[in-house]
């Protein structure tokens, strides 16, 4: 994959035996193998297309695929996991709205909806027929600040929008209460992550002087557009524009953008400007690499840079010694949050309901929704 193509070139593979084959790294990692078992890496035969055949190991196999419309799924026979599935097959739908997928649940169209809106919970929660599953793994949905493009090449602009926003009133306009503080890091279920570094506290007398330093005031405020997308946590990017527009008093003027066609056209575009993206919960030198290498979205220390940040990373990856190790993430988390481009708010929870008929999942934090979707529907069955 790209993301793992930064550690490993197919010229680095050797076949040992029928079971064994050995990989050499292109640089040290002591973390590989947390690295190449995140759920987005697959292992795919000789020859793989996208648009061919889908051989996998998984417990279903693929029947029918329909891109945004739906896709369904059979029961592998030969799954190595004795026993499993218990389900005969499982159809994934899309919906073209959030409203549509929770009213087809309360009808009993679905059996399960993933990524239940914070607004509608209490609606779902009235029906005794059916669960929600409410967890936080560290989730983020981040504001993306490129470092290298005007006005935020300024570190001053970054500081002082970090620092106007109060973070519990976004979360309770924009996710009805449900999420977390978080201090502009990630990660906080590793064991490497420092929970005791640096507390992110809004200060806005401190904000409007950052600003005035770095030339701003109402007779020439700072102006941006803050793109987002409607499926991307919209109501974030319009309370943070609504904090910053009130409490500067107007020396900053933010508008928010909802293109149809944000993915396509904004995300990651060169000199767009802010926009906000979203990570599911990853540990934190895997979130730190792809953050650096597969999506730069704020260009905080290039491959080659000397960047401090680029540094430690490359330290903490070739580092054995977990204390060792955990002693550079913290130095990472610290400069990241002070020189970063990334705004991290909250960490929101993750949301999903499903009829109580549906068993085998769990209520726990994990990476990906409905319990790791039942892990791949191997524990879920119907009463």
């Amino acid at each position: 994959t790209k993301g793992l193509g930064q550690y490993l070139s197919p010229a680095g593979l050797k076949k040992i035996d029928a079971n064994t084959f050995e990989m050499n790294l292109l640089q040290p990692n002591a973390d590989w193998l947390t690295s190449i078992s995140q759920y987005a890496n697959t292992i795919v035969p000789v020859g793989y297309t996208r648009n061919g055949p889908q051989v996998g190991t998984g417990p279903f196999k693929l029947k029918s695929f329909t891109p945004g419309v739906e896709s369904t799924h059979v029961r592998h026979a030969n799954y190595w996991d004795s026993g499993k599935p218990y389900l005969n097959g499982v159809r994934v739908i899309n919906f073209s709205s959030t409203d549509a997928l929770v009213n087809a649940l309360l009808a009993g169209q679905i059996d399960a909806a993933v990524g239940v809106p914070a607004a509608l919970v209490p609606v779902v929660k009235k029906n005794k027929k059916m669960k929600v599953i409410e967890t936080s793994a560290g989730k983020i949905a981040p504001i993306v600040l490129p470092i290298d493009e005007a006005p935020f090449n300024d570190k001053r602009v970054r500081q002082a929008l970090r620092m106007i926003i109060d973070r519990k009133k976004i979360i309770k306009q924009a996710l009805s209460g449900r999420g977390t503080v978080a201090n502009d890091d990630f990660s906080p279920l590793d064991a490497n992550y420092n929970a005791n570094g640096y507390v992110a506290k809004q200060d806005v007398p401190r904000a409007l002087a950052l600003l005035k330093a770095a030339g701003y005031s109402k007779s020439n405020p700072l102006k941006f557009t803050l793109w987002t997308g409607s499926d991307n946590f919209p109501e974030v990017a319009k309370s943070f524009a609504e904090q910053v527009n009130s409490l500067s008093g107007g020396v900053a003027k933010v508008e928010v953008g909802i293109p149809s066609d944000y993915w396509d056209t904004k995300y990651m575009a060169k000199n767009v400007g802010a926009y906000t993206t979203y990570w599911n919960p990853k540990p934190y030198l895997v979130q730190a690499g792809q953050m650096l290498d597969v999506y730069d979205e704020t260009h905080l220390a290039p491959k080659g840079s000397n960047n401090p940040y680029r540094k430690w990373y490359e330290q903490a990856l070739a580092e054995r010694n977990p204390a060792k190790r955990r002693a550079l993430v913290k130095k990472m988390q610290a400069y990241h949050n002070v020189n970063g481009g990334y705004i991290v708010p909250f960490f929101l929870n993750v949301i999903d309901a499903h009829s109580t008929k549906v068993q085998g999942l769990e209520q726990r934090p994990a990476s990906l929704n409905l319990d790791t979707f039942g892990m791949h529907f191997k524990r879920v069955w119907l009463a």
